[in-house]
C-alpha cells in the first residue's frame, strides 16, 4: 500500500504531541436509523457552501485518536456535490472539493502517496457510468490542493477508477478496461451474432509519469482463460455481451508491484489473485478461483473468498508483536496478504460467507516453478491471534467449490491467520478496501476496512477487536447506492492551502473556516479602525470543528470596532502561511441602533448596508408618493366643496 513521505510522518507526530485528544459525540441511534436522512449532514456553514457529513461513531476507543486522517470519496444518490474528502480521526471535516464534470463529479480512490519526494493526494475523476468501471484520469494534488499532474492511460485506453499506484521508482500503475471481440455464447448469450459480441479485457499498465510512455502492459485475455470466470450474462451488470455492453468476465480492481518487479493483480469476477512476472507477463501463480494453485491449510476458509477487492502484500514485520514468520528456506517465499472479501456480487450471494470480511493470509510458494516437483519443506509462521475454528461452517456450495479448486502441489500453501468481521455482519455487494497501517512502531498494525457501497469504515486491532466504527450514512442507506465510498484510508497529512481563510460576520457572530488547513490550532481575532493597519489582538479562540464561531457580545468594548479579521496560528503559536483571513467590515449603519450588519472584503461579499439603504429609499419613495396623492386628493375635495356651495 502506498505511503506518504517520512517528513509527513514526522510532522504528523509533532502535531499529535501538541494537540489535545479528540472525542466525537456519542452514537446517535436516530441518525443511524435514518431520521436525519440517508446522508446526514451538519447544519450549514456560514463561511462556505460545503456540507459536512455527520459522522456517527458506533464504537470509539482512545486508540482512534491516532492523529491520522480519514480519506474517503462520498458519492451516491443522496450526496450533493460529491468529491474527495478528508476527515480527522473524530470525523470532523478537514477538506473537500467538488470537481464538476459531465458525470456528476464523483471521485474515487482518494489516498496519500509519494510523488517527487513529496506527499500528495491522488484520486480518479471521469465517466463512471460505464457500468462497473470508469474512463477518466487520475489527479495528483500537492499539499496546497493544487492539481500538479493529470495522469492518463496510454495506447488509446482510459484510466480506470479502480487503482492508481505510484511506485517507489516514480512510475505509475494503472488499471484499464479494453473492449475486445469475443464469443460470449458459452456464458449465456442466446444469439449467434458473433459480429456484435464483445468482452471487457482487464489491463495493467506501468507508465512513466513524466512522459506517459508505457513501460509494461499486461492483458488478462493473453494469459487467463475466459472460462475461469464466475460471472454470467444473467448477472445483469455489463452482461449483455455486445459491443454496446461487453461481457465483464475478469474485472480487475487492484494492482501492486513488489520489490522483485512482479505484479499482484486482483480480479473480482474470477475470484482470484494472480502473481504476474514483471518481465514476461506470465502468470506465476494464482490464489483462488478455478485456476488456483494453493493448498488450503485452514479447512477451506482461506480459499472461500469471492468477488473480492484490494489484494495486497503486506510487510511481515507489520505484526511484530504477534506474528513470527517461518524460518528462511532456500527456494521458498512466504508473504502476508490482505484481501477485502465481499462475498457478494450486488445481490448475488451464491458464494462466500453471509458477510464481508478482511482476510489476513499467509501465502507460501517455491521461487522457481521448475522446482515444483522437488520437495520444498513447508514451514508455517505463528500468529498469536490465529483463529482455530471458523465463526460459520462453509456452505455446501462453498465446500464443493473449495474441494474442486484446492491445489494439489504441497509446495503452494495458504493459511487464514485472521478474519476481521464487522459486529453487524455487513455484506457489501460492491466495492471495499483493506488497509494496514501502524500508528506506533511498538504495536501491531491496525486494519482499516472500508465497506464500499455501505457508508462504513471500521478500524480493527490485530486480534480482531473493533477500535473505531464510523458511519457516514444511515443504516437505511446501506446497499442501495444512496451513500457510498469506493475505498476508505487513513494517512498522516499536512494541508497548507494558499488561499486566505474565509470569514463572515453575521447576526452578531464572527465565523471563520479554512478549507484544507490541518495545522491551525488557534484563531486569533484582531480589530482595526481603518482595516489597513493598527490591528490589535482582542481574542484567541481554539479551532473548533470546520467552522469556528466567536460571539460579538463576548468582545466587550472591542465590539465597537469597525474592522475585524482572523489570523491562523499553529501549535507553536506561529502564524500559518496565507493564514490571515479576509477583512470583515461592520458598515456604517451598524453604528446605529445596535445593528450587526457587515461587509466582506472578498468578491463573494454582500454589502448589506447598501441593500438596506435601497430598501429604505424605496420605502420612502412610496411613502412620499402616497402622501402626495393624499394631499392632492384633499385639495381636490376642497375645491369640489367650494364649487358645490357656489
Amino acid at each position: 500500500m502506498p505511503t506518504s513521505t517520512g517528513l509527513t510522518w514526522l510532522t504528523w507526530l509533532l502535531f499529535c504531541l501538541a494537540t489535545r485528544a479528540l472525542q466525537p459525540p456519542l452514537y446517535d441511534a436516530s441518525v443511524g436509523g435514518g431520521q436525519a436522512g440517508h446522508y446526514p449532514t451538519l447544519p450549514s456553514f456560514i463561511t462556505s457552501k460545503i456540507r459536512a457529513p455527520r459522522v456517527n461513531f458506533a464504537t470509539w476507543t482512545p486508540e482512534c485518536d491516532d492523529g491520522l486522517y480519514y480519506f474517503i470519496t462520498p458519492r451516491g444518490w443522496k450526496v450533493k456535490d460529491p468529491g474527495p474528502m478528508i476527515l480527522d480521526a473524530a470525523g470532523t471535516l478537514i477538506w473537500t472539493q467538488h470537481f464538476a464534470n459531465n458525470y456528476g463529479g464523483q471521485a474515487y480512490d482518494l489516498k496519500v502517496q509519494a510523488y517527487r519526494d513529496e506527499a500528495v493526494l491522488t484520486f480518479w475523476l471521469g465517466d463512471d457510468t460505464v457500468r462497473g468501471h470508469g474512463q477518466g484520469h487520475y489527479y495528483i494534488l500537492n499539499s496546497s490542493y493544487d492539481v500538479v499532474h493529470k495522469v492518463a492511460a496510454a495506447n488509446g485506453l482510459f484510466a480506470d477508477l479502480h487503482d492508481f499506484v505510484i511506485t517507489p521508482e516514480g512510475t505509475g500503475l494503472i488499471t484499464s478496461y479494453s473492449k475486445t471481440a469475443a464469443d460470449v455464447r458459452p456464458f449465456g448469450r442466446k444469439f449467434s451474432d458473433l459480429w456484435n459480441q464483445a468482452a471487457w479485457d482487464g489491463v495493467v499498465q506501468e507508465i512513466d509519469l513524466q512522459t506517459g510512455t508505457v513501460l509494461f502492459e499486461w492483458r488478462a485475455s493473453d494469459h487467463v482463460d475466459m472460462k475461469s470466470t464466475y460471472h454470467k450474462l444473467s448477472h445483469g451488470m455489463s452482461a449483455a455481451g455486445t459491443r454496446a455492453e461487453p461481457f465483464d468476465w475478469y474485472h480487475i480492481n487492484s494492482v501492486q508491484k513488489d520489490e522483485h518487479g512482479n505484479f499482484l493483480v486482483s480480479a473480482r469476477n474470477v475470484h482470484a489473485i494472480s502473481y504476474i512476472n514483471g518481465k514476461t507477463g506470465k502468470v506465476m501463480w494464482t490464489l483462488g478461483g478455478k485456476t488456483n494453485d494453493f493448498q488450503d491449510h485452514s479447512e477451506g476458509r482461506a480459499l472461500q473468498f469471492a468477488w473480492q477487492h484490494d489484494a495486497r502484500f503486506v510487510s511481515v514485520g507489520a505484526f511484530g508483536q504477534s506474528y513470527t514468520p517461518p524460518r528462511s528456506t532456500a527456494g521458498r517465499s512466504t508473504r502476508l496478504m490482505t484481501i477485502f472479501d465481499n462475498a457478494a456480487m450486488d445481490y448475488d450471494h451464491t458464494f462466500g460467507m453471509p458477510y464481508s470480511r478482511v482476510l489476513l493470509l499467509e501465502v507460501g510458494w517455491p521461487d522457481d516453478k521448475a522446482q515444483d516437483d522437488a520437495h520444498v519443506p513447508n514451514h508455517f509462521g505463528t500468529f498469536a491471534h490465529q483463529e482455530v475454528t471458523s465463526q460459520l461452517a462453509l456452505s455446501e456450495i462453498d465446500s464443493k467449490k473449495v474441494q474442486t479448486i484446492n491445489g494439489t502441489n504441497p509446495a503452494y500453501t495458504v493459511r487464514l491467520l485472521r478474519e476481521y468481521v464487522h459486529p453487524l455482519r455487513i455484506r457489501s455487494g460492491t466495492q471495499g478496501s483493506a488497509q494496514l497501517f501502524q500508528a506506533h512502531s511498538q504495536e501491531d498494525a491496525t486494519i482499516l476496512a472500508g465497506y464500499g457501497i455501505n457508508a462504513v469504515m471500521t478500524q480493527y486491532s490485530s486480534n480482531g477487536s473493533v477500535r473505531c466504527d464510523a458511519h457516514f450514512g444511515s443504516v437505511s442507506s446501506w446497499n442501495n447506492g444512496d451513500v457510498q465510498s469506493y475505498r476508505a484510508f487513513k494517512f498522516p497529512w499536512v494541508g497548507r492551502p494558499r488561499h486566505a481563510p474565509a470569514a463572515v460576520w453575521r447576526a452578531g457572530k464572527l465565523h471563520v473556516s479554512w478549507n484544507g488547513a490541518t495545522e491551525v490550532k488557534t484563531w486569533v481575532l484582531q480589530a482595526s479602525e481603518n482595516g489597513v493597519d493598527g490591528w490589535k489582538t482582542i481574542k484567541q479562540e481554539p479551532k473548533k470543528g470546520f467552522e469556528t464561531v466567536t460571539e460579538l457580545k463576548d468582545l466587550g468594548a472591542d465590539a465597537a470596532s469597525r474592522f475585524f479579521r482572523f489570523v491562523a496560528r499553529d501549535s507553536r503559536d506561529q502564524t500559518c502561511d496565507y493564514g490571515v483571513s479576509v477583512v470583515m467590515e461592520r458598515g456604517y449603519l451598524s453604528l446605529f441602533a445596535g445593528l450587526h450588519l457587515h461587509t466582506i472584503s472578498d468578491n463573494a461579499g454582500v454589502r448589506y448596508e447598501y441593500i438596506l439603504l435601497l430598501v429604505l429609499s424605496i420605502a420612502l419613495a412610496f411613502r412620499y408618493r402616497r402622501c402626495f396623492r393624499c394631499r392632492t386628493s384633499r385639495q381636490a375635495a376642497v375645491v369640489s366643496g367650494c364649487e358645490r356651495r357656489e
